[in-house]
Order: structure tokens, then sequence, then C-alpha cells
């Protein structure tokens, strides 16, 4: 059986990176790909429809992954799991009709060919006849959500993307509206290490961000899954009954992290780690409970996945670290994926801010890298997405 060291995390940033970084990246200086940053911002009105405007660019696509951003935003901002439903703008009225009733909260009406929004129907938008068109259109789309939060995004050629978007506004709809760009003048590889980023650092292949963005994903659950099924370590992990299934495995995995750094390297030594209380899970102190507890380090660890907590800031300021004032200095919450990280990422920043000055806990945000199996602290992987900024300059 191997001694415990703390902090031995292989190839992860050294503490004296991480504080140097700490002076330097704000949420000022942030840099957020503009799709995820329009999307972050629709996400802020839980009780509004978001009509999101995705431009079809040559050489790429985009509209899946908007999609399926989308799909992730509902089920922070509402729980559940909505899968998008593609609606050819061929035959608009007949699927709309058909799904009026179901329970479908993510729309996407693929226009490339122009029927809804062509060119001359654009340069003509203050006639009667254009301007009835899209208001029954989407009135009959909104009826979908006039009780709940929902998307509907239309694809259309980039070269009447701006004006479609005007329009839209133009309409007072009573829905946020908004129009995401693709990321402009990434490289190939560019798009790939933002997009492994997003899911674990898996690894991905293909030309564009659409094709990644759902490799990536794919890849994701799958490696989540597995590990949450690895009966090995998962038998001695106490489980939350009233947690999700993506929970309970990001806790296998964070558990097995944890472990891994104090030097425990194999399965093996990783079990007896757990059965001797090297790492403890569903940890009780003074009547709260932590995820994860390392007694060696007096270290708290959280799991979060955000999903049907309408607000992270309230969920992370509310039930998450409220029952650590007074009672920890450092407390690490570790984020199921980079895309939640970098939705919320002036959220999260924020708020270690606060726990900082106003109560003197050192709050860390970290996400899972299933490639190196570590945690990656938010600095470092908000340091490499300037980097990529840095790189297309």
């Amino acid at each position: 059986m191997k001694a415990a060291v703390e902090d031995r995390g292989g190839s992860a940033p050294s503490a004296g990176l991480l504080e140097a970084e700490e002076g330097k990246l704000t949420a000022e200086k942030l840099y957020i790909p503009q799709f995820i940053d329009a999307l972050s911002e629709a996400s802020s009105s839980p009780h509004q429809p978001v009509v999101i405007v995705v431009p079809k660019v040559k050489g790429d696509s985009l509209v899946s992954a908007v999609a399926i951003a989308c799909r992730e935003i509902y089920r922070v901002v509402k729980g559940g799991k909505p899968e998008p439903r593609w609606i050819s703008a061929a035959s608009m009225k007949e699927e709309v009709e058909r799904y009026l009733s179901a329970e479908d909260r993510i729309f996407v009406i693929d226009d490339q060919e122009g029927r809804l929004f062509s060119t001359s129907r654009v340069q003509t938008i203050d006639s009667k006849e254009a301007r009835i068109d899209l208001q029954v259109l989407l009135d009959r789309l909104r009826e979908l959500f006039s009780q709940d939060f929902g998307f509907v995004i239309f694809h259309v050629r980039e070269e009447i993307a701006d004006s479609v978007y005007e329009t839209l506004k133009g309409l007072h709809l009573g829905a946020r509206i908004v129009k995401v760009e693709p990321p402009r003048g990434w490289v190939l590889e560019d798009k790939r290490r933002f997009v492994e980023a997003c899911w674990g650092f898996v690894e991905v292949e293909g030309q564009s961000i659409d094709g990644m963005f759902k490799e990536a994903e794919e890849k994701f659950l799958d490696k989540l899954r597995k590990i949450g099924r690895n009966i090995a370590i998962a038998h001695w992990i106490e489980r939350d009954e009233s947690a999700s299934e993506e929970h309970e495995s990001l806790k296998v995995f964070v558990a097995e992290c944890l472990a891994r750094e104090l030097g425990y390297k194999s399965e093996r030594e990783m079990v007896e780690a757990l059965k001797n209380g090297i790492v403890r899970t569903e940890y009780e102190f003074g009547g709260a409970r932590a995820d994860i507890y390392v007694p060696s380090q007096q270290r708290f660890v959280e799991v979060e996945t955000f999903y049907g907590t309408r607000n992270p800031f309230d969920k992370l300021k509310e039930v998450t670290l409220s029952k650590y004032i007074r009672r920890a200095s450092r407390v690490d919450v570790v984020i199921l994926n980079g895309f939640l990280a970098i939705l919320y990422a002036r959220t999260l920043m924020d708020l270690a801010r606060i726990y900082r000055e106003d109560h003197g806990i050192a709050v860390n945000f970290y996400i899972p890298n299933f490639k190196e199996l570590r945690l990656v602290h938010l600095k470092e992987f908000l340091t490499l997405l300037r980097n990529i900024k840095k790189l297309i300059k």
C-alpha cells in the first residue's frame, strides 16, 4: 500500500501557476466563443421562448452544436432531456401542427433553401404579405411555449442571416431573439481542441464543429456510463438516491481522481483508499453533507451537473456552498463538462470572488479530463480557450 502523498497530480498545473492565473484572469478578460456567449444570455430568460438565427457557413456547420447546447441549457433551466425536433421549411405548417400538442421544446427549422426567408422577401419585409407570413409562422410556434421555456432555431443562408435577425426583432414576438456566429479564423485543430475540452477532453475526428460536437458528446456520455458501472470502484461509493445518473457517475470519477492525486494508482489501491476512508463519499459534518471529503487535506468536494437548478448561481450560493460558511476554508466544485463551465464561466468566477472576499473560502471549479484521468482547474481550462484566441490573432 502506498503512502498518501498530498496534491500529487501528475500533469496537472502547479498551485503556483494557478495562483498566478488567479491574478491575471478576470471575468472581464474571458474569451468565450460568441455562439456560446449568446446562448448564455438566452439562458437568463427562463419564462421566455428563445428564437435563434444560425447562419449556414460554407465549409462548416454549427446548427447541430447549437441544438445540443440548447438542450443542455433546457436541462439546466427546466430539467428533463428534450431532444431537438428537426423541421423542414418545405413542410413547416403541417409539421408544426402535428407537434403542437407534443412536449417538444427545441425546434430546428432548416431553411437553407430560403423558402421562408428568401432574399426578395427580406428586401421587401415592410410589405403586408411578408409580415403576415412570418407573424403567423412564429405565433404558431410560440403557442408551444406559451407556458414554458423553449427554443426555435432558424438555420438560414449566411447571406440573409443578418436580415432575418433584424426582421425577427421587428416582429415583437415576446421572445428573446439571438443570432449566433460560428468561430471565424479557427483552423481545424483549434476547433478540435475546443470541442474536446467541452466534453471531457475525449478525442474526436471530423471536419466540422457539428460533427465533432456530436461525436464528442456521445463519447463523453459513453465514458461516463462506463465509469459509473465500474462495480469494483462504484461499490465503495456512497450513493445519493436523489441524484441523477450523471451526477453519481461523475462522483465515481472524481473519487478516483482524488485517490490518484494522493498516490493510489491501481484499481486495487483506489478500492483500499475508499474502504479505509482516505477518500470519503457522502460525508456528513455538522448536520450537512459533502459529496466527497479528503480528510488528510481537509478538502471538501462537490459534484454539480446543474440540471434542473433553473439558476446555477442560486443553487451554488444557497445550497452547495452556503453549508461551508464558517466550517471550511476550501471547497472544490467539479462541473459535469466543459460546455457548462464555459456557459456559466462569468457566474462561476464572480461566485468564487464573493466567497473569497466575503467568507474567506477558496472556491475552486474543475472539469473532468477523461483522457488524462484528472481534474482540470477552471483557470487552466479558460487559459486554453484564451490561447486559441491568441493563435487566431
